[in-house]
């Protein structure tokens, strides 16, 4: 918005025709687009990366979670198994 403000404050300051006027009010437009655009991109980039590692995450998470399941099954059955074996 400075910007937009600044363009029409320096071309009415030099006298400026309303066509130039109006061709740096669109370049300023375009220039802001193209920004926004960018950083828009940008923001995606980065929520799709940080998507992804969650995912990584997650998944890493579940399999050391059965990984660590079936060790703990594992040690109750031997630990069962030794107690039948006492009787």
């Amino acid at each position: 918005m400075i910007g937009f403000f600044a363009i029409v404050c320096l071309c009415l300051y030099f006298n400026l025709e309303v066509k130039i006027i109006a061709s740096a009010i669109s370049a300023y437009a375009v220039s802001i687009s193209l920004v926004l655009n960018a950083y828009s991109i940008f923001e995606k980039t980065r929520a799709d990366k940080f998507n992804l590692t969650m995912q990584l995450l997650s998944k890493w998470d579940e399999k050391h979670f059965i990984e660590a399941r079936d060790y703990t099954r594992e040690q109750q059955n031997i630990k069962e198994k030794k107690e039948m074996k006492k009787y």
